[in-house]
């Protein structure tokens, strides 16, 4: 008889336990949370990013320009047009393959 109540108190005890580990993991789970959404954490991790955002934009402007000048040299030597300091090709006559200057439709 006396494996009943021991098994009952047994149940009890990890009953009462289990509960009281869970409460104190749900408080620190949400005293976390409030310090990670505090209005001053916010702030903090907020002008943490902003800092790398100049540097940031500053490779990307870098990083357009080395791409715009590479593809300007390619369609440059794609249509023969000059590089130096020579003049403009005349526009008008490199216009759709065909077509005459001066012919209308």
């Amino acid at each position: 008889m006396i494996r009943r109540p021991l098994w009952l108190a047994t149940g009890v005890v990890v009953g009462v336990g289990g509960t009281l580990w869970t409460q104190q993991r749900v408080r620190k789970v949400i005293d976390q949370a409030q310090a990670r959404l505090s209005p001053e954490h916010v702030v903090r991790g907020a002008a943490r990013s902003a800092q790398g955002i100049p540097a940031r934009v500053r490779a990307a402007n870098a990083a357009a320009a080395q791409e715009r000048r590479r593809r300007e040299r390619e369609l440059r030597e794609r249509f023969a047009y000059p590089t130096g300091g020579d003049a403009a090709p005349d526009l008008a006559v490199v216009g759709r393959p065909g077509a005459a200057a001066g012919r209308r439709r």
